[in-house]
Parts: C-alpha cells; structure tokens; sequence
C-alpha cells in the first residue's frame, strides 16, 4: 500500500499529539489537581488510555490529512472539532461498557484530556503545519508534477488558475490534446506536448503521477472513451467539466490547486463489497421485521382500493445488464397500458429533462399515489437484496427500453448492483435531469465507502418522510 509521504508524517505526528495529550491529563489530574503522594494509580498512560487512538479513523474519515482541508482554515477547525469530539464520544461509550464504576470516578481525568486534545491539536494542526507547508511551498521544496487533458478554452483557464494559485503545490509539464494541428503550440508558459492517444508515453517521459482533465466542449460519449484510457494508465486523474458540474457543486470533492474536481479511483472495491452484501442483507431482514405490520396495512389497502396482484414485478436491468424481477407494491391499476410511459421515459433519457414522474397519471390508483409520494412501494425491494439482486444503496434498477435508448456512458452505472436508494435521491431526487443523475452514480460507483452508504441511507429518510421530489 503506497502511502503518500505527508498523510504517512501526519499520521505519526497525530499518534504523538494524542500520547502527549493523554500523559499531560494523567500528570494534571494527578499531580496538580488532586497532588496524590504516590498514587497507585498514576502512570502516565494507562492500557484503556488506547481507546483515544479511535480518534484516527474519524481523522482519516473527515478528510485530515487532505491538503486541501489542512489548508482551509474554517474548514479544518470544523471537521477536527467533529473528529475529536466523535472519537472521544467512542472513548466515553467504550469505558462506560467495560468500567462503568470507574468512568463516573474519572470523569474529570476524561475531561483534563479532551481538553489537552483541543489544544494540542489546535496548536499543531491549525496554526503549525499550514505554516510549514506554506514556507516549504514558497521555497518550492514541495512540487508535484500535473498533465492536462484538453488544451482548449477552459484547459487553459484551469491551468492559469492553478499557477496562480499561491496554495498549490503544482508543477503544469503542459496539455495533451485530441487536435493533431495544436500538438508543438506553446500556450502561456506551456507547450501542447501530444496527442491524448500518447498519454503513457508522455507519463513515462515526464514522470507524471497526477492527470487532470478539463473539458467542456465535447460529447459525454467521447469523454467517456477519454476517461476510460486516462484511467487504464492507474495514475491519480481528477476531472473538471461542466458534465459533473452538479456533482461538484453538490457533494464533497477533491481539490486540485484549489478547484474543486471530480477523482476517478483505481481502488479494488472488492473487499468493500463483499462486507456490504452482508450488511445489506442483515439489514433488509431487520427492516422488514420490524415494519411487517406496515406491510400488512399496505397490503390490505392495495387490496381494497382494486383488483390485482399486490406485488408489481417488472424485469429490470442489474450488475453487468442481467435481467432479474423486481419486487413493488402494485401503484396502478392491474393490467395498465405502459406505452404512454414507455415514451415519456425515452422522451426523458434523450433530453435529458428532469426525470419528474407523469401528473395526473390515470393508471396510477389513490393509494398507490400515496405510496408513490412516500416512495412506500419500494419496500418490497428489500426482497430483492435478500436474495442478492439488489444493495441497500446503489444506481437504481432500469427496464430494458430505458436501456436501449441510453448512450453508452450511461451504462457505467450497471458497473454494481442497483440499489434502493443513491446520491441523486438525495440531491434532488426527481428533480434532478437525467445526465446528471448519471454523473451521480458515477461518482457513487468510483468513491463508494460504508460511510458514504451510512450517510446516504441516513438523508435518505427525511427525503422519504416528506415526500421531497415523489409524487
């Protein structure tokens, strides 16, 4: 595993200031606070004193050792305040299971520390290392080299922008570009070295680690095919376009020289998905559990409301384009023509219009607009991660004429299970235009983590409850 240097010097340097922090409360509480001759216990680190480590990974989860954080100084405050104060609220629950009696003797002690964390890490990592890096960057004794994609309009406005930008730390070695005729130009200060098709060879020659594409003027198909071969180099490439542009405006990104981008991840997601399956079923069958009597009230209601099956099972399209059914609470009428549906979702994907459902839609029972608001009649879905054709978040599930009339980066999306929910539900949901609930998925697909499931299925629920964009 290649750690870069600077997260790896962070790291230990976070791994010193929680030791300090927690010997200097072991010395204040004992010897200045209470001043016990000799106590029993007064080591300057005990064996649970550990559990403070559970700050790291809250740490690593809030970003902190992103350069584009440490550098940004209301945000590092804000996201170092959570990290310490969810890790020492682990601490504070650990000791509360495993010392009950002690934790309420301590309490003070527990206190004394916290308050030497704030300090110390406000001391070091808020005003200490952004000074370093700003001195070693004004002395150019931190650089990395960056290639760009695309030697138009807006290569050129990202590129200036970089360059200026007194916070970063890279070095432009010049554009590639599909246009033959521009390859020898020198733009500003920077030369138009190749052809895209030539990127390994520039990267060889130039020693580059970092890719940045910048493209606006060009068809989703063919930044597509652009992406695929900058990728397949397994260099670290990050994205501006106005393609992701909702994307970038909406959810956390990186930051190259202060831009915020879009970065593609040569990650084996493997292992991830693998514990994901599991979460995922354990906790489908927990939830329909726990609300069966909501499904026995639904169920009887579909029922009496008309005739027909209560479940709607479609054939929809999952991981790598395979069929399988569909599990919904029947919401129209048995039998119901779709080919008005059928058009208006073609209509939609070819447009690229918001993917607003269809008003006043006489198919569509009483009930079933109820269900459809509340989005009540995809709880059935949670059949289909039993049995494994679905996760709990993901792309959601496509019908085969949706398919065939999607362009070919739309289908990065069958890359993983479709799942019941995703980030696009949560950015808009209904109201969001159809390339871009793509852009979403891509962007799900490449950065998908337990936490970023966490937090989706978490913002999921108010989305839910007051029927934001369902109808």
């Amino acid at each position: 595993m290649n750690i870069p240097r600077h997260k790896l010097l962070l790291l230990i340097l976070d791994i010193i200031i929680i030791t300090l922090a927690v010997m200097a409360g072991h010395f204040l509480y004992f010897h200045v606070i209470y001043q016990t001759p000799n106590p029993t216990n007064d080591h300057l680190f005990h064996s649970e004193d550990f559990l403070f480590f559970s700050l790291l990974p809250f740490f690593l989860s809030y970003k902190l050792y992103r350069y584009h954080v440490i550098l940004n100084l209301p945000r590092h405050i804000s996201t170092l305040t959570k990290a310490i104060i969810n890790g020492f609220a682990v601490v504070l629950f650990v000791e509360f299971l495993i010392k009950s009696k002690d934790l309420f003797n301590g309490r003070v002690l527990l206190l004394v520390i916290l308050v030497f964390l704030f300090l110390l890490f406000f001391i070091v990592r808020v005003l200490l290392v952004p000074a370093v890096y700003q001195f070693l960057l004004n002395r150019h004794l931190v650089t990395k080299r960056l290639l760009i994609i695309g030697a138009g309009e807006y290569g050129q406005e990202m590129a200036t922008y970089i360059s200026k930008s007194k916070k970063s730390y890279y070095e432009i070695i010049g554009f590639l570009d599909d246009d033959d005729e521009k390859i020898g130009h020198r733009i500003n200060e920077w030369t138009i070295i190749s052809s895209i098709k030539n990127i390994n060879t520039v990267l060889a020659d130039y020693h580059v680690k970092d890719i940045l594409i910048a493209i606006n003027n060009i068809e989703n198909n063919r930044l597509n095919e652009i992406i695929r071969l900058v990728r397949s180099t397994g260099q670290n490439v990050f994205i501006v376009s106005k393609h992701f542009k909702d994307v970038s405006e909406k959810l956390d990104m990186e930051e190259v020289g202060n831009i915020n981008a879009f970065k593609i991840r040569s990650v084996d997601k493997s292992v991830y998905d693998m514990f994901a399956n599991i979460y995922d079923f354990i906790f489908a069958a927990l939830v329909i559990i726990i609300t069966f009597p909501l499904w026995i009230i639904i169920i009887l209601a579909i029922k009496q409301s008309s005739k027909g099956p209560v479940f709607y099972k479609p054939v929809v399209i999952g991981k790598n384009q395979k069929v399988f059914k569909m599990f919904k609470f029947r919401t129209m009428y048995h039998n119901a023509d779709t080919t008005i549906h059928k058009k208006y979702v073609e209509s939609i994907i070819r447009n690229n219009d918001l993917t607003e459902k269809l008003t006043n839609d006489p198919r569509i029972t009483s009930v079933g607009r109820f269900l459809r608001k509340y989005s009540l009649d995809e709880f059935p879905q949670l059949i289909n991660v039993l049995r494994c054709d679905m996760k709990l978040v993901g792309p959601r599930p496509c019908l085969q004429y949706e398919v065939n009339v999607m362009e070919d980066w739309h289908k990065q999306r069958f890359i993983v299970k479709p799942g019941l929910t995703g980030l696009w539900q949560i950015n808009g949901r209904n109201l969001v235009p159809f390339n871009e609930q793509i852009a979403f998925d891509i962007f799900y697909i490449e950065n998908r983590t337990f936490r970023m499931d966490f937090e989706i299925l978490l913002k999921t629920i108010p989305v839910v409850l007051f029927g934001k964009g369902g109808k």
